[in-house]
Formats: structure tokens, sequence, C-alpha cells
């Protein structure tokens, strides 16, 4: 077998983003360490950044803080100008790519978007190979930016936008040796939309290791939840987490029911989140809000009993595959999702590890029978669920589960490209 390289392409966005250290360097560094034959020689990380962002002290300290975590790896930060035309990313890069030699690369493309620069590196390199992650799908992710949350009955400007997004993701797939995705109904929508191949591997948001629970007592103990039903929520306030419609009604109608009931939220927004809780009318008594590290989150997950991952069932949730769901069910706790909101609802039932909820579009009443339901079940699979997700995220969910699938992938890239060469 020849000996191959992989080198991991994100942009400046991805760079920045909190969840960038377990959904791409993790990755890499499993890809790299663990054993085997068919292990590439080298696995790099390249960041396309803009050049005004290469010596700021945030970029700095992120660098370090990520080459701490993955000493193995090589990470390298590549500037473009957007304004000379992206100068002088494309020789950097170019640069980067002969230092590594002959052994072929693989650029596996966190997105689409990214992948214009893989393209461009296998115009010099032809004999490297392109992979190309697709998170999501564009076209209506552009649209749901400007407030749009369909593709039917567009207007002539936004048809127009969505025509060059799908030629776009069109392109991009046609131009990569493998595709892999998140989810199974996103990989089914892309291949009935964008004739993506039928070989097009899922691979989901993992998480590094399983979270034992060893201090669950003593983080209860710090948030003072110890004889308490701790529900949490973890992430930000954005739009798309539906805090007002979904999750606050859950919590609300919850202590409603039990004053052993108390909600639990992890969030890096920590102002905006207490101005939203407080406008929801939920008492800052029967509520923990906490900011800490993305590095410490994992500590405080086994103190919880139960994880809401609440989304409305439109079609770009149904394809979503959200990171925190791995980071739940690696902690050992169960996991309560809308209903239509993708493959996540029948994974939960099928390994009784969760629960799934019809809170849109109901009344007080109806939220409040439906959380009713929720809670009597967790009290009745509380112990056998957390097992069971901690079971279930070991063999399904963790990165190193996945290094065989994508080092098949990688191999299987590169054999494609030299037939077709």
């Amino acid at each position: 077998m020849q000996d191959y390289i992989v080198v991991h392409l994100i942009t400046g966005g991805e760079f920045k983003t909190p969840l960038v250290a377990s959904q791409v360097f993790d990755r890499a560094e499993e890809q790299l360490k663990s054993p085997g034959s068919d292990a590439p020689v080298k696995v790099c990380v390249w960041i396309i950044e803009p050049f005004r962002n290469l010596f700021t002290k945030e970029t700095k300290a992120q660098l370090t803080n990520l080459k701490k975590r993955t000493p193995g790896l090589d990470i390298k930060i590549v500037g473009r100008i957007s304004r000379f035309n992206n100068w002088p990313a494309m020789p950097w890069l170019a640069l980067l790519r002969k230092k590594l030699g002959s052994n072929p690369v693989i650029y596996h493309c966190r997105g689409e978007k990214v992948q214009v620069w893989a393209k461009k590196l296998k115009d010099k390199f032809p004999q490297d190979a392109i992979v190309t992650d697709i998170r999501g799908f564009g076209p209506l992710e552009k649209l749901h930016d400007i407030g749009i949350n369909t593709a039917d009955n567009l207007a002539e400007n936004h048809q127009s936008l969505y025509d060059q997004e799908i030629s776009f993701l069109k392109n991009a797939i046609n131009t990569s040796e493998k595709i892999l995705t998140v989810s199974n109904p996103l990989k089914k929508f892309l291949i009935q939309k964008v004739n993506a191949p039928s070989d097009t591997q899922v691979v989901p948001c993992c998480v590094k290791s399983i979270v034992e629970c060893w201090e669950r007592e003593k983080i209860r103990q710090e948030l003072n939840i110890q004889n308490q039903n701790a529900i949490l929520y973890l992430g930000g306030t954005q739009k798309y987490q539906h805090l007002e419609d979904l999750v606050f009604p859950f919590i609300k109608a919850a202590l409603r029911l039990s004053p052993v009931n108390i909600g639990v939220i992890i969030t890096q927004d920590i102002v905006k989140m207490k101005k939203l809780i407080s406008d929801s009318g939920i008492s800052s008594e029967r509520i923990r809000v906490l900011s800490v590290p993305q590095k410490e989150v994992a500590r405080y997950l086994p103190a919880m009993d139960v994880g809401l991952l609440l989304r409305a069932p439109t079609l770009l949730n149904t394809f979503s595959q959200p990171v925190k769901f791995g980071e739940y069910i690696a902690s050992g706790i169960p996991v309560i999702v809308e209903e239509g909101t993708g493959e996540l609802s029948e994974l939960l039932s099928k390994y009784n590890m969760g629960f799934t909820v019809k809170l849109s579009g109901q009344s007080i009443e109806g939220i409040t029978e439906e959380v009713a339901k929720t809670l009597s079940w967790l009290e009745a699979n509380k112990a056998v669920a957390r097992n069971n997700a901690r079971t279930f995220a070991r063999e399904n969910y963790t990165w190193s589960s996945f290094v065989p699938i994508e080092r098949k992938m990688y191999i299987s890239a590169l054999r494609r490209l030299k037939r077709a060469l």
C-alpha cells in the first residue's frame, strides 16, 4: 500500500468556532495515532484565514491551545487578502504542499466552500485526491440566512441565489473523489437533489472519548442540585436553538410539575442568556446558569439527568446532526428531542436512551402533558438509559470508532483517482 498524507482544510470561520477542537483537531489526531498498516504517514490541519487576523492575540491563543491539545498534528495557518484576489494564500498553500514531498495527499475539506482551495492545489499536484465533508444543505442554509425557510415558490432573485448555490454544490461533488456527510437523511437528500454518489459515507459529529461520572456528586454539590432532577440545556442563544418557543417552555412546564425539577444551562453567552431567562419568567431560584471553558464542559455533563435537544421540525433540522447529541450520550445523559427532526428520534427509541416530544404548536396544557410523559419515562428508565447512552456512544459516536471507515474511504479515493488518471 502506498504511503499517503491527510490534510484537513478549514476556513477561518470554522477555526474560530468553540467546537473546532473536537470536530476537526481531535478527529485528525485520532486518524494519526490509531495504529494500522493503512494509517497515513502524516496528518496536517491547514487553516485559511483573512491575513488581518493572523497576528491577533485571539488567533495566537487559539493556535497555542490547539497545538497543546493535539501535539502530533502539523498545524499551519495561511493568510489571504480578499481585495487582492485572496493572495498570497495559493502560493503559500502550494509551498506547504511541495514540502510534503512525493506521497499523495488527501485533502479532507470541511464543507464545500473550502473545497475550492483543494481543487486549485490538485491542479498543481494531480496525484492528490479530494474528500469533501458536506455538513448541511448549503442552498437551503443560504435562504435560511435571509429569512426564507423553503425553496418553493421563490422570488426571481432568491431563485437565482438558490440555483447558484445548487450549481456550486454540484461542482464540489463532481470534482471530489469521495463525499461524506453527517446524517443518513442528509445523504439521501444529497443523492436526490444534487446527484451525490450512492457511496457517500456518513460520519456523524463524534467525541474524542466517553466521559465517566467520577465527579458527578462533586459537581452536583457545587451547583447545589444534590437532590434534584437536573434538566440541562447546553448551547448558545441563536434563534435556531429555539429557546423561547421550545426549550424554555419545556423547562417551565417541568418546574411547574414538581419542585424536584431544576433547570441547568451551560452557555458561552451568559449575559444574553440570563436576560432571555428573565424575560421568559423563569425564576432564578429554579435554574442554574453557568459558563465554563469549552474544555471543562465535559466535567459538568455527567452530573445532569437529562439533556434537551429541541429544534423545530423543519427540513434543515431533519438533516442536522448536532454536536451536542454526541456530547450528551457520551456523558450518559438521556436526550430529549422534538418529533420530526431527523433520525435521532429513531435512535433514542431503538436503544432506549432518550425520549421524543411534540411541543411545536402546542398550547401550555399540551406542552405540560408532553413534559409530564417525558418525566415519567425518565423516572422509569433513567439508570438504564444512562448506561445505554454511553454504550451506544462508545460504539458509534467516538472518532476512534470511525478511523477504519475513514481510512478505507481515503484509500478508495486514491484508487479512484489512479483509475481516472
